[in-house]
């Protein structure tokens, strides 16, 4: 009987392994909302620390086990298996959308607000409402990291880009140097600096507002003091990036765009470097005369968990296991229509922009470092030259192979935004133009601008390197909700993409430059 006690007491329980059912689904949630916007965090530069707030998080949620609460009751019997469903439900719909759609920033917020949602569950199941409520920083800390959406970034970069500009250009004139402000360009004697997103200070805004709140958090600040760190974390970012474009600026002007090209990279990570450290002092400077946190209730609230979490987490065991089920179903059903449209996928004419190097006062225009990093093309050509009238054209030609980042790199670069920035105003929108050869159609937007007081027309194709049927026609807004929704019915990802942009200086009103352009078109486009 004693030898038949003791081998019952070695078995595990029928709980053990069902306890670890709801933290896998919470894991398998965590990674779909890092796949999707882990693309931002490697290609966008503004994003890279972001592959550093996830383990953040876990010292946070970490250092906040150390002195948890007591568990409480866990929500109505019903309420988790509910949600744990529901969750599943909309990650499973989800699934096809970011397949078709890598880029779209919509798509990383609802990932990583069902991730945090089954996490609070999941807290929830096992120490009630005070352990959601405790562990709610660190796993809200995690939206740090999540791209903002572009309206909002735009807008705000601009903002900062034309103020940066502004105020450096203010201060190179305290310092003796001539410059002039253009759109977000500071034009001096010797070179042009352009205050693009990265010295815009949108980077180490979001990096200080990550850091601030770690701060905050690891310096167990109260509330108001954690909103004056915040405040001056923003005020850090701003003086810092200032600090940043007037030192590539003085180095433009004493050493030449090379030596300037050369600091671009280096000044942008000692700046934020710089921005956390400042805003680690401050943090240092508020918590003192602040009084300590209370004494750590970790003995008294560990016996609670280490004696019934495998209970409650097992009440959830059949409910968690569906979900994961579902999870991995939804994935390889998606999977699997991708790959059957690929099959059947039908390659457009292959097409490509020849330079007119034969022109009068042709020269070639290269990409700038930085530029490349950002846009990171698979090919690039450019030129800009005069036609025999006397018009003044520039042409830009891009090409992406097939992969995730051939839709992220084209989204950021819109005519609008980029000649706005560079002092252009803009008028108003065009028809769009269509140009045809043989059985393919590319589809270009129009728009005018004025450079001071000269006209200047824009032509800006995006076009897609496969489409699914004979007679397709390439949808020009192929960023908008139904190209997207399209995008999953046919089962389109991870296409190639090229992208040829013209600007033309001189024409008098817009259907004169459209035909030049269209003339342009027929001797120029190479089609194979």
């Amino acid at each position: 009987m004693e030898k038949t006690s003791r081998e019952q007491d070695r078995k595990p329980a029928a709980s053990d392994w069902r306890a670890f059912a709801l933290p896998i689904f919470v894991s398998l949630c965590w990674f779909l909302a890092a796949r999707h916007i882990s693309l931002e965090w490697t290609l966008s530069e503004q994003y890279h620390f972001g592959w550093i707030v996830p383990l953040m998080a876990l010292y946070v949620f970490w250092t906040r086990f150390e002195n948890a609460p007591t568990p409480g009751k866990p929500p109505r019997m019903l309420a988790i298996p509910a949600g744990i469903l529901l969750i599943t439900l909309v990650e499973v719909l989800v699934m096809p959308l970011r397949e078709a759609n890598a880029d779209w920033r919509l798509l990383g917020w609802m990932l990583t607000g069902l991730a945090a949602v089954a996490t609070l569950l999941a807290l929830g199941q096992t120490g009630g409402v005070p352990w959601m409520t405790h562990f709610a920083f660190p796993v809200l800390f995690f939206f740090t990291s999540v791209p903002w959406p572009c309206t909002v970034e735009s807008a705000l970069m601009q903002w900062l880009m034309r103020h940066n500009a502004e105020l450096a250009a203010e201060l190179l004139h305290w310092l003796g140097v001539v410059a002039e402000v253009q759109g977000n360009w500071i034009r001096l004697s010797s070179a042009t600096v352009g205050v693009d997103e990265a010295c815009s200070g949108i980077r180490s805004l979001q990096g200080s507002l990550m850091a601030t709140l770690f701060v905050g958090e690891i310096f167990e600040l109260g509330r108001w003091r954690r909103v004056a760190l915040l405040l001056a974390g923003a005020g850090w970012a701003l003086l810092t990036n200032s600090g940043r474009t007037l030192f590539l600026a003085l180095m433009a002007e004493r050493s030449g765009t090379p030596a300037m090209e050369r600091w671009h990279d280096p000044a942008g990570y000692w700046i934020l470097g710089a921005c956390v450290a400042g805003v680690a002092f401050t943090g240092w400077l508020l918590r003192r005369g602040q009084d300590g946190g209370g004494a750590s209730r970790w003995a008294s609230a560990s016996i609670g968990v280490l004696t019934e979490w495998r209970e409650r987490l097992s009440a959830t065991s059949r409910t968690a296991l569906a979900g994961t089920a579902l999870l991995l179903a939804g994935w390889v059903g998606t999977e699997g229509w991708f790959r059957m449209h690929e099959v059947a996928e039908t390659r457009l004419i292959d097409w490509s922009f020849k330079q007119p190097t034969q022109a009068a006062r042709f020269a070639i225009v290269e990409q700038s470092s930085h530029v490349r990093g950002e846009m990171r093309y698979d090919f690039h050509s450019g030129g800009r030259w005069c036609d025999s009238e006397g018009k003044c054209w520039v042409a830009d030609y891009f090409r992406w192979n097939p992969g995730p980042n051939a839709v992220r790199t084209v989204i950021v670069h819109d005519p609008r935004v980029c000649l706005g920035a560079s002092g252009k105003e803009f008028v108003r929108a065009l028809p769009a133009v269509s140009f045809r050869a043989d059985d393919m159609a590319l589809p270009f937007d129009a728009y005018w601008f004025r450079d001071r007081a000269d006209n200047v027309f824009v032509f800006n194709c995006v076009a897609e390197d496969a489409r699914r049927r004979p007679g397709q026609e390439q949808n020009s807004d192929i960023f908008s909700i139904a190209s997207r929704l399209d995008a999953v019915r046919t089962g389109k990802r991870n296409l190639g993409q090229r992208r040829l942009e013209v600007a033309v200086w001189g024409m008098r009103d817009p259907a004169s430059a459209t035909e030049a352009f269209e003339e342009l078109l027929r001797r120029q486009v190479v089609v194979q």
